[in-house]
């Protein structure tokens, strides 16, 4: 469980069974003495809450997971997970409880954000709000909910999967205005709080100016420092108008918060089915930077949530509709819908012209009627960046080569 700001949930199965949690990557202790602090103290009240979940030929986890748990309370919970989290450190039980809640239940220690509520929302089928105290805390329901769900997954029971970790569905763009935002957050913090330490020094009697109070020199050579040191700060590319465009395009997984090139994975670098119409499989830099670099598509737009989309024509009954603006689909919505390629044929009436139709459904290839066909992509070079499209005959290019060209355009 990532939140947008705060701790980080990771909960895993052991082989014998146990369900461990931990958090902030700290020692692991059973996830069950978590759930004592959010309210179910005795094992029989955390049996109720999950006495549907496992069928007779199912391990139960559960009982796995009681047993192996030494807490009866809230109390000797807290006790056991302030240890695993800040080992070494003496506090008396209540402090600690109170400590572990607000980790998880403080809107000022915590802030799920809109993003993370409604990822998780719709995987547990939860009906939060996505604003609100209620929306930006982690819960007891939230932890039931996901608790559920690991044990039907690790009971192999059907519509319960694993996500892939590299579909365009789970990753998101962090403009420029967020990284910033985090980097000035610190900043921020320590301004308010030079301010309230002179304002409890300064004689109330005299009229205040603002100068005195206020240190605006911290936030300005922040922001300069930002601009000036960041690892994802470029002077940009003016060769030439395409360089400039195509600079301007360019996403990446390094820098704060992302992946090193020395460590990065096959499958990180790798096209992806969902980058179709979003990310350019051809444009990336050769060398340890290969497919951690990329290019938005021709038609890409980032929306609000910072996810990729690309623009479809919705095809009714066979027929294209043309009139007005396409639509954009993100990269989860588009596999729920039968997709035909730009290039398939349409009559002087914008009705397909064939009987049977190639689809992308649901990541796979298949033949439908005309009828079946939900969308239609707008073009042929959505698939590919601006450099790459400029290409004559790009079909016919190997792809090496094409990648070699679209970069020695710039």
């Amino acid at each position: 469980m990532i939140p947008e700001n705060g701790p980080w949930l990771e909960v895993n199965v052991e082989k014998a069974g146990t369900v461990v949690a931990r958090i902030n990557k700290s020692r692991k202790f059973p996830i069950t003495s978590l759930l004592r602090i959010f309210g179910a103290e005795t094992d029989d009240e955390i049996r109720e809450y999950f006495k549907d979940t496992f069928d007779e030929e199912d391990f139960n986890y559960l009982e796995a997971t009681l047993k192996k748990d030494t807490t009866k309370d809230a109390l000797s919970a807290a006790e056991h997970i302030y240890n695993k989290v800040r080992p070494g450190e003496l506090i008396d039980p209540a402090s600690a409880l109170d400590y572990i809640k607000n980790q998880f239940l403080n809107t000022e220690r915590i802030f799920v954000g809109r993003i993370a509520r409604r990822k998780i929302n719709a995987k547990l089928g939860l009906n939060k709000p996505l604003d609100g105290d209620v929306a930006n805390v982690y819960d007891g329901e939230d932890l039931v909910g996901s608790m559920k769900y690991l044990f039907n997954l690790s009971n192999y029971k059907k519509g319960y999967y694993i996500d892939d970790s590299d579909h365009l569905s789970n990753k998101r763009i962090r403009t420029m205005g967020e990284i910033l935002y985090a980097h000035l957050q610190p900043v921020m913090r320590k301004f308010v709080k030079s301010i309230k330490g002179k304002l409890s020094i300064l004689n109330s009697e005299n009229p205040i100016k603002i100068t005195d109070l206020v240190n605006f020199k911290i936030v300005d050579n922040a922001v300069k420092s930002f601009f000036a040191t960041s690892q994802l700060s470029q002077f940009l590319d003016q060769i030439n108008p395409l360089a400039e465009v195509e600079h301007k395009r360019r996403i990446t997984a390094l820098g704060p918060g992302g992946l090193k090139r020395e460590t990065a994975k096959f499958e990180v670098r790798d096209v992806h089915p969902s980058h179709y119409g979003r990310i350019c499989p051809i444009e990336t830099p050769e060398g340890q930077n290969v497919g951690l670099i990329a290019s938005l598509t021709t038609c890409a737009r980032v929306n609000k949530s910072g996810f990729l989309e690309t623009p479809f024509w919705r095809v009714l009954n066979g027929k294209v509709i043309k009139t007005g603006n396409p639509i954009y689909l993100t990269a989860d919505v588009e596999d729920l819908y039968k997709i035909a390629p730009a290039d398939i044929a349409t009559n002087s009436d914008n009705y397909l012209a064939r009987n049977v139709i190639p689809v992308r459904y649901k990541q796979d290839f298949v033949n439908v009627t005309p009828s079946e066909v939900d969308f239609i992509a707008i073009s042929p070079i959505q698939v590919v960046s601006v450099a790459a499209s400029l290409i004559p005959f790009f079909e016919h290019d190997d792809a090496n080569r094409a990648l070699m060209g679209s970069n020695m355009q710039r």
